[in-house]
């Protein structure tokens, strides 16, 4: 009894345009400053109350 199963993976390339690609690196970029002021601001508020 031969069995067989075969793992197909197809890739599909999907690009965004410019103006998309941009919106979303901005979106990340904005979202990573804001984390890092937050934990700035809970660094600094632990700091000055020990």
């Amino acid at each position: 009894m031969n069995t067989s199963s075969t793992n197909v993976t197809v890739a599909v390339r999907y690009q965004d345009s410019f103006s998309k690609a941009v919106t979303k690196n901005v979106i990340v970029v904005v979202l990573g400053i804001s984390i890092s002021y937050i934990n700035a601001g809970l660094i600094h508020t632990f700091c000055k109350h020990q």
